[in-house]
């Protein structure tokens, strides 16, 4: 069934125009609103309008690319292809840091670059001593599942390795961190909607980030180790930043320490995001995280 062109347009609009006129009208408020929305993305980039439509015909690209490599089943070919273009340069000195502090931690991940299997590869590079699982919002399919398995038989990923964020309370989060040993990979990056969101600065300017990973944090007293993974044309290389204390300072207040430690970990993406906006999952919606700058 069709959606009526109408539905595009005003209300207001609509009334008296014939169904061809209203159908130019229609192409018409489509476009401005294709062009506002460019203009605005190009203003927080910093880059005219002509490069930022470059730069979205490469996202979608790449995010197609991702998507296949998701959701189809990879043959063994494509997951060994796959498998060898992951690396991670500080995967010993990850594995040292895990083994020599007992303490639970927070992976703060983004959805950069290949994050579909960097994510799961840093987590085969834990020490046997340590358990870990993906906090996400879906279920993961039985495509992904069986994908992951073939380009990380390693990692021994199940569907245990995963847990849904609307299926445990923060409390059970809590009780998971304070175990030993235990690290809980989340995203930290999700648009509005997703939980708590706090003011941070970005791109110069004031910008909306969720707070949910500094929060869990100090309430559960455990470290924040920011992780991104940075993808080009020969490799998805998994990069990890400095660990962050999940504590507050002498006279720090709690909203001031969770400000603290969300500003660090936005810090720790802005300069991956600068040099390949086109690589994060989010960024058409990036007028959104901007306060006043939504569309």
């Amino acid at each position: 069934m069709k959606r009526s062109v109408s539905k595009t347009l005003p209300g207001a609009a609509v009334r008296g125009l014939s169904r061809a006129r209203l159908l130019r009208e229609s192409r018409r408020h489509r476009v401005l609103q294709e062009y506002s929305h460019l203009f605005h993305l190009g203003s927080l980039l910093a880059e005219p309008c002509q490069e930022t439509a470059r730069l979205l015909r490469a996202y979608n690209g790449y995010q197609r690319g991702l998507h296949r490599r998701r959701n189809r089943p990879q043959s063994p070919a494509a997951a060994r292809r796959i498998r060898q273009r992951l690396a991670c340069p500080q995967a010993a000195a990850f594995r040292h840091l895990s083994e020599a502090d007992p303490r639970s931690r927070i992976i703060a991940c983004f959805h950069f670059g290949d994050f579909v299997y960097g994510v799961p590869y840093l987590h085969s590079q834990e020490p046997a001593s340590r358990s870990g699982v993906l906090l996400i919002q879906s279920r993961p399919s039985a495509a992904y599942l069986s994908n992951v398995q073939a380009v990380l038989p390693e990692a021994g990923i199940d569907e245990s390795g995963f847990m849904v964020a609307a299926e445990h309370s923060p409390l059970a989060l809590l009780r998971y961190l304070r175990q030993p040993r235990r690290s809980l990979y989340l995203f930290c990056d999700l648009p509005e909607g997703f939980g708590a969101a706090g003011e941070v600065r970005f791109l110069s300017r004031r910008a909306r980030f969720p707070r949910g990973a500094a929060t869990l944090a100090l309430r559960a007293g455990v470290p924040l180790l920011p992780v991104i993974t940075v993808s080009d044309r020969r490799r998805d290389v998994v990069t990890i930043g400095e660990q962050l204390e999940g504590e507050r300072r002498p006279g720090e207040g709690f909203a001031a320490a969770a400000a603290r430690l969300s500003q660090s970990l936005v810090d720790f993406f802005r300069p991956y995001f600068r040099r390949r906006p086109q690589h994060w999952k989010y960024l058409p919606a990036l007028p959104e995280y901007i306060i006043g700058e939504g569309v």
